[in-house]
């Protein structure tokens, strides 16, 4: 952001505009308050959105609604005035007049300097704080009169009228420097392009560098009366040489090239003229000068022979003699102080690219565009036919063209100006002539084979398989349009309705019931008769772009118009085209677009020259959201909409300022806050239960155009227009805790980022307070307590007791499991010492040896491993198989997903059981192939187990003799256990399900899934 000191004369700035426009939109702000009626400072701008200034005797800080005065009253005997100083004499006298604050400036943590003759005031960004900072001439006792600052992020630095150079140090004034001069001037301040700070005296420029003021050109242009100002080598124009001069109204001006600071130093005519640090290609400037009042843009230009001429482009605004600017380029605002109110300008961006500005034949005025197959674009002009690509123009024929149609993938069907038939082959780019009775200049498609043609004489219907066209004027037999100028043809989306545009009225023409509905200022009371183009929503709204606006029409028939009361620059309009959420219109000077869900309406030019901003019918083209294209008559122009868009507008923020609590009966103001966008919770008492509050959005250009809404939950559902109003008044809220949200919408149409949310607490009469019902609630319920708690304690006891019988249970189900299983392999022991020969029978007691110590460890344990339980398995079954004679195979498959077999914890002596039963009663009984196979699968927190052997089967292992109650016995004391864990967990921690396989009727065997909730070990 940058500003310009009042009592300079100038300061350089280019403005990022690309318009030439005298309708930016412009917002005033009157600046009066009781004696307080003029400025006298410079304008500046925090982050928050609020602008600055100084008055009289105080400072003012508004956001555009609302204002806050900071008195600024200092008594100090040694303050008289300004003072006139020679460095020869000293002080030679004083010049009494009111306070006056020159300058402005604003560091990044938002604190607020302003010079002064008092001297240098320091403002916190609340404004309740104000510290003055004074610096006394070393020659006299009196207080040094400050004339400019400059902020360089959180550095001040501050010079005077006296050419003293000062750093704003601990609260102080700290001297770096003096200049050479011995007369008062003015001193102006600024940072260049290099980072440095550049001291403007008289006409004597000074940088700041290696610690100390250096002079970098005495008196610039000592014969001339003229003032200087610094522009930056990046913000000319290629043509400026070291020096020379320029010319202003027909009088030259000096300029010369300072190669140390990077700048040029020009002689200026103006009062002020301003210049951004980014670069504008065309570089134009804004500036405004005795001789020129009101704003102007400007452009240097060079001739032939090298003569730069400095040219006002266009007049912007009229006003009065601006006293000063200022230039948001990050809201691209110019905000112009005129003494004695502010002037907000909106400078509306562009981005756009030319075309046929320098075709081989001049003055190409584009009547049609059209779309290639390779991505290009065609262009119809009374010049011929030009072919756009990405990086070429070409024109393919100089025919003049009025309009075209796409008749298949290679021709086109065109009229020529003389309303003669054509056909244009894209392939061969060539044109054909043929004769066709009644061809009128507008064509779209009816069907396959026909078009509807329209012209200065009606409508016709075109059937290219015969040839010829057929008058269609008749609508019914009230309707007839003949002789009547067709300047537009739009068939419906349901292909059901056809709209006629004429100069005479709209026509809304039924197909197939033939009725026709007739818009005109008389019938339906449109803006005008005469219709240039129709355009269709999706939604089904009509558009009818005129020569007096545009007019809406509903799908159920309801009429809005969009004129110069809205907001439209030029009301006649030719050609319209729609994107998501914005209208776009090409209009007599200039293009204009609505957004679409505010109904707020931009308008922007295309070039200086006004013949470039008349827009022809029907020229125009939507080649995708973000392109568009529309020709003028002089030249075509493409449009990015994403980047005419892009920043355009920005999501403010909504946030408290005031708020007041009074008292409903006597409307009697109880108590008043000034909130600072802080406010936690608003808390009333039952019998103060009313207030108001005041919000405000920190983003919008015209606050009379804001709208907020908003609702109190727990009292209300319903959102409440308040429409501009910034204050919200609440009355009489019964007790209770609500939520009171406020969002607000700006004057761009955008919704504020947040919502405002407060919680509000109305406090209850004594005895309905919760505290009173509570603690009767909690007397009655102790004794309640007191009971329950006897009762639960007595069933905890019962619980704690069952589950010590479950736990018992368990151990005694694990001990009767172990001697069984002891049992059956000491038995088997003994027959195989008998039947095998003793290296055998050492093995076998080997691995029963192990097998067995691990059985012992698992007795005092509920659950172990899956690792141990795999190597326990394993040890069991390769036991099993030494006791076959190795007459058994088996396979162990383990999916962990993620899991390790050393952390998931089951049940022990849960598995063996099952394992043993398929060994023994499923294949041993089987002489060979006997085959054993344990899946193990953890998913999450769930093991799934299935033991399948390919034995017997149950029903014949039932059968078998010896083993039989041993079998029960066992199996009965596992599924005891099953239900007694299942007892303890109070779910289903262990499932088991048994199934018979079978293979050609015949039983193959027994598979039993396990599914068990498992647990982590950490």
């Amino acid at each position: 952001m940058l500003y310009l000191n009042r009592s300079c004369l100038l300061t350089f700035l280019f403005i990022l505009v690309k318009v030439t426009s005298q309708t930016h939109p412009t917002y005033q702000i009157d600046v009066s308050y009781k004696t307080r009626n003029s400025i006298h400072s410079n304008i500046v701008l925090d982050k928050n959105g609020y602008h600055w200034y100084a008055t009289i005797d105080a400072l003012a800080r508004s956001d555009g609604e609302e204002r806050t005065i900071i008195p600024l009253k200092f008594t100090d005997n040694n303050v008289k005035g300004l003072y006139e100083y020679n460095a020869k004499r000293g002080i030679t006298g004083v010049r009494t007049y009111e306070d006056n604050y020159d300058n402005l400036g604003i560091d990044v943590s938002q604190n607020l300097y302003m010079t002064s003759h008092r001297g240098l005031f320091v403002i916190d960004s609340l404004g309740r704080n104000v510290q003055l900072i004074q610096y006394k001439l070393p020659e006299s006792d009196k207080i040094t009169p400050l004339a400019s600052l400059i902020v360089n992020e959180n550095v001040v630095y501050v010079a005077d009228k006296l050419g003293y150079f000062f750093k704003v140090t601990n609260g102080k004034l700290k001297l770096l420097g003096k200049v050479s001069e011995e007369f008062t001037a003015d001193a102006r301040l600024k940072i260049n392009d290099l980072g440095q700070i550049i001291l403007i005296y008289h006409k004597s420029i000074y940088v700041y560098k290696d610690n100390k003021l250096q002079l970098v050109k005495k008196n610039c242009f000592p014969n001339s009366e003229n003032i200087i100002s610094l522009l930056g080598i990046k913000n000319v124009p290629n043509f400026f040489k070291d020096k020379g001069s320029y010319y202003f109204n027909g009088r030259p001006y000096k300029y010369i090239y300072l190669p140390e600071i990077e700048e040029y130093c020009l002689e200026i005519p103006f009062d002020k003229l301003l210049f951004n640090k980014t670069l504008d290609p065309n570089y134009r400037i804004a500036f405004n000068s005795v001789e020129h009042p009101g704003l102007l843009f400007g452009k240097f230009y060079s001739d032939e022979k090298g003569k730069i001429t400095l040219r006002p482009i266009e007049e912007v605004n009229k006003f009065e003699y601006i006293n000063d600017l200022t230039f948001d380029k990050k809201k691209n605002v110019l905000w112009l102080n005129k003494r004695n109110s502010i002037i907000k300008i909106k400078i509306l961006k562009n981005n756009f690219v030319s075309y046929l500005k320098n075709a081989p034949r001049k003055n190409v005025s584009c009547r049609a565009i059209h779309p290639t197959k390779d991505g290009g674009i065609y262009v119809n002009s009374y010049s011929g036919i030009f072919e756009l690509k990405k990086d070429s123009t070409k024109l393919i024929d100089g025919m003049s063209i009025y309009t075209m149609i796409r008749e298949n993938d290679s021709t086109f069907l065109a009229v020529t100006e003389g309303q003669r038939a054509a056909k244009f082959n894209e392939f061969q780019k060539t044109i054909s002539k043929f004769h066709i009775n009644h061809l009128n200049s507008i064509v779209e498609q009816r069907d396959s084979l026909t078009y509807w043609m329209g012209g200065r004489h009606g409508i016709s219907i075109f059937d290219k398989k015969l040839g010829n066209t057929i008058a269609h004027n008749k609508l019914n037999d009230k309707v007839d349009l003949t002789n009547y100028s067709i300047n537009d043809i739009l068939p419906s989306k349901n292909k059901e309705i056809v709209w006629f545009a004429t100069d005479r009225g709209a026509f809304k023409y039924n197909l197939k019931t033939k009725e026709v509905t007739i818009y005109t200022v008389a019938t339906k009371g449109i803006t005008s008769n005469i219709v240039f183009d129709v355009h269709e929503s999706d939604n089904g709204t009509i558009w009818l772009a005129t020569d007096h606006g545009v007019n809406k029409i509903l799908a159920n028939g309801k009429l809005e118009k969009l004129t110069k009361k809205n907001g439209l620059y030029n009301e006649t309009v030719y050609a319209i085209l729609e994107t998501k959420n914005n209208l776009w219109l090409s209009t007599h000077n200039g293009i204009s677009y609505v957004n679409l869900k505010t109904n707020k309406v931009n308008s922007f030019f295309v070039s200086e020259e006004p013949n470039d901003n008349e827009f022809n019918k029907k020229s125009a083209l939507k080649l995708n959201d973000s392109i568009l294209y529309f020709g003028s008559v002089n030249g075509l122009y493409k449009f990015n909409v994403n980047e005419i868009l892009k920043n355009e507008y920005s999501q403010p923020k909504i946030y408290t300022k005031e708020i007041i609590f009074f008292d409903e009966e006597s409307n009697k103001t109880i108590q008043k806050y000034d909130l600072y966008n802080k406010l936690d919770q608003i808390e009333l008492a039952y019998n103060n239960n009313s207030f108001e509050l005041k919000v405000g959005l920190s983003d919008f250009f015209n606050p009379e155009n804001n709208q907020y809404r908003y609702t109190i939950n727990g009292l209300s559902n319903q959102w409440i227009d308040n429409q501009n109003a910034t204050t919200i008044r609440v009355y009489g809220i019964p007790p209770g805790n609500y939520t009171l949200k406020v969002v607000g919408v700006n004057d761009y149409g955008e919704t504020s980022k947040n919502v405002l949310t407060i919680p509000i607490k109305v406090h209850q009469i004594f005895y309905k307070t919760s505290l009173f019902i509570i603690v009767t609630i909690i007397v009655i319920l102790l004794v309640i307590f007191l009971l329950i708690f006897n009762y639960v304690h007595k069933k905890k006891e019962q619980t704690k007791v069952k589950a010590g019988i479950h736990a018992l249970k368990l151990k005694l189900l694990r001990s009767q499991l172990n001697p069984h299983f002891i049992f059956n392999i000491i038995n088997n022991l003994q027959s195989d010492l008998v039947l095998k020969n003793e290296v055998d029978a050492n093995e076998y007691i080997n691995s029963f040896s192990k097998l067995l110590r691990i059985t012992m460890d698992m007795i005092d344990y509920d659950t172990h491993t899956l690792e141990k339980e795999l190597q326990y398995l394993k040890s069991y079954i390769n036991l099993q198989k030494l006791r076959l004679d190795n007459n058994l195979e088996y396979k162990i498959k383990v999916e962990l997903k993620g899991s390790k077999a050393e952390n998931v914890l089951i049940p022990c002596m849960l598995l063996q059981p099952i394992v043993e039963n398929a060994i023994i009663h499923g294949l041993e009984p089987k002489d060979k192939n006997r085959m054993l196979l344990l899946n193990f699968i953890v998913t999450g927190n769930e093991l799934i187990v299935v033991i399948e052997d390919n034995g017997v089967g149950r029903s014949k292992s039932k059968n078998s003799t010896g083993k039989k109650d041993y079998k029960v016995h066992a199996l009965g004391m596992l599924v005891n256990k099953i239900t007694t864990i299942n007892q303890m967990n109070n779910k289903k921690t262990v499932q088991m399900k048994t199934i018979d396989l079978i293979n050609n009727g015949e039983k193959a065997g027994t598979k039993v899934v396990f599914i068990i909730t498992t647990k982590q070990e950490r």
